[in-house]
């Protein structure tokens, strides 16, 4: 429980997650990782799509230690789940609430964050125990619908997960999500520049920060 909760913090505080999908050499996708480190961003979620998942998540866990949180997801079944496990993932993400999921992170004193789509789902999933989940998928913001998720427990955690971008980051933070898994921020190609993408990170970091600090 520590740990888990030792993770939810990290989450906290960084407030944006990195969702990553790469295809190209793990030597270039850890060029990706030192990007995000400098600017900083300190969790990402590592997409089963990607080449060699399970390699990218054990090499960025190993070269950043405590200072990065590496996941994996949404994952669509329990063996990618253990795979991503065994590579070291500290958090999984799923579309839905998968149990045998939940239970292979439980027993490994990992953080698991389920999708649901309405109160009702969220009121289910909470029954289960679990500390954090997202709005999955998420086409625009919902203001209400995430009011209804929050109010279901004052200690629940809401990653919004879908949809965002940084037209609409900042009204994320307004409302109050824990973070935004944000998609499509890095597109690791042979013509991808560290300069370049430091600078887009950078700027969804200040988007997301501003709202907190006002």
């Amino acid at each position: 429980m520590e740990t888990i909760e030792r993770y939810l913090r990290q989450i906290e505080q960084g407030g944006v997650i990195a969702a990553i999908r790469c295809r190209v050499a793990l030597d270039l996708m850890l060029a990706v990782g030192d990007a995000l480190h400098a600017t900083p961003i300190t969790t990402v979620m590592i997409s089963h799509g990607s080449c060699q998942p399970w390699e990218i998540v054990a090499e960025l866990h190993h070269r950043y230690g405590a200072s990065m949180l590496v996941g994996a997801g949404p994952l669509a079944t329990t063996m990618q789940a253990i795979a991503a496990v065994d590579a070291g993932a500290q958090f999984i993400t799923t579309g839905g609430y998968a149990s045998e999921i939940d239970n292979l992170c439980r027993r490994h004193h990992l953080l698991y964050i389920p999708g649901v789509r309405t109160a009702e789902e969220a009121r289910r999933v909470l029954a289960t125990g679990v500390r954090a989940m997202s709005l999955f998928p998420v086409r625009s913001l919902d203001v209400a619908l995430f009011a209804q998720i929050a109010q279901t427990d004052v200690a629940l955690r809401v990653v919004a997960m879908g949809g965002v971008d940084v037209r609409n980051l900042g009204e994320y933070a307004h409302v109050g999500v824990s973070a935004v898994v944000v998609r499509g921020v890095i597109g690791a190609t042979a013509q991808w520049r560290m300069h370049d993408a430091i600078v887009a990170l950078r700027r969804l970091r200040s988007v997301w920060t501003a709202p907190l600090e006002e």
